[in-house]
């Protein structure tokens, strides 16, 4: 969430960035300002983290206090009691209600990688279709955006999601040399994609979507996750965060079965949200936004 790519995707003219005042920063973000209801808020989408110490970050996340009304953050690193410790002597706390989920699977490639029978028999169903194949996109086309963004469109409307990507997004993300894009064709066809963010030695999902005719090919999706995770292995990454595991949440119980039908990803939860606010009654307020007012799922 702090890459350039994610910058560029989420860009509004309305960013800000903020690193601790050392020669080598030890702690850093962007986040996006916005104002409802007449209040000024500031959401942070993780925080990026070299080594701080436990004064680092308390006097960093004490600096952004005066600025803000509001401050709403959402740390989707993995948890650390240490970290919550921080937040805590900051003065953030945890917000009323709970808009996100902090778990996640983590698959870390110098395990063995072990699916459950259904990920195997997918995997084997969709490997012995005739003219199907996945690769990684080296070269961005416009052929192949214009595939992408009609997939994550007939995503959005098969799944009835509020939310769909658009040729913007994708060419925003792929200008960052972070991100990978991997699809799988038929008949030279694109049928699915998903793309994923590698930094250093660490990997995380980023979005994926499967077109109306994945429906009538078993397994495509399986077959493209073992993909990725093989060509992430070549490339020396060892680890794949999937970003999410929205357990509790109605109409996701076919993704939680899908990230938990890899029987070697460990379950890990995110440091998750926390929040400051000048005024008490103002907990209330940003709960009455994010329920009412963006009308956010609330688990």
């Amino acid at each position: 969430h702090q890459s350039e790519g994610s910058y560029l995707q989420k860009k509004s003219g309305k960013e800000v960035f903020f690193v601790n005042n050392q020669a080598s920063p030890t702690v850093g973000c962007f986040g996006t300002v916005y104002k409802s209801i007449g209040i000024k808020i500031l959401r942070i989408n993780s925080l990026c983290y070299n080594n701080p110490t436990e004064n680092d970050l308390v006097d960093f996340l004490k600096s952004l206090c005066p600025l803000y009304d509001i401050i709403d953050l959402n740390d989707e690193n993995a948890y650390n009691p240490y970290i919550e410790k921080s937040f805590r002597l900051a003065g953030y706390r945890k917000p009323l209600g709970q808009f996100r989920t902090d778990l996640t699977i983590i698959v870390y490639f110098d395990d063995v990688l072990k699916y459950d029978r259904s990920w195997k028999h997918n995997i084997k169903s969709a490997n012995a279709i005739p003219d199907i194949s996945c690769e990684e996109i080296t070269e961005l086309t416009d052929e192949v955006i214009d595939s992408v963004a009609r997939l994550f469109k007939e995503n959005s409307i098969q799944k009835k999601l509020s939310y769909s990507y658009t040729e913007k997004d994708l060419t925003a993300w792929m200008s960052d040399s972070k991100f990978h894009l991997y699809v799988v064709r038929l008949n030279d066809e694109i049928i699915a994609a998903r793309i994923v963010m590698a930094n250093g030695i660490k990997s995380y999902d980023v979005a994926t979507a499967n077109g109306a005719k994945t429906r009538n090919v078993r397994g495509v999706t399986h077959y493209l996750v073992d993909n990725i995770f093989n060509n992430l292995k070549e490339k020396g990454i060892k680890s794949f965060d999937f970003s999410c595991l929205p357990i509790g949440r109605k109409g996701a119980e076919g993704v939680c079965e899908f990230k938990q039908g890899i029987k070697s990803g460990r379950l890990v939860q995110y440091n998750g949200p926390w929040i400051y606010t000048k005024h008490n009654y103002q907990r209330w307020i940003l709960y009455f936004i994010n329920k009412h007012i963006r009308k956010v799922y609330e688990y």
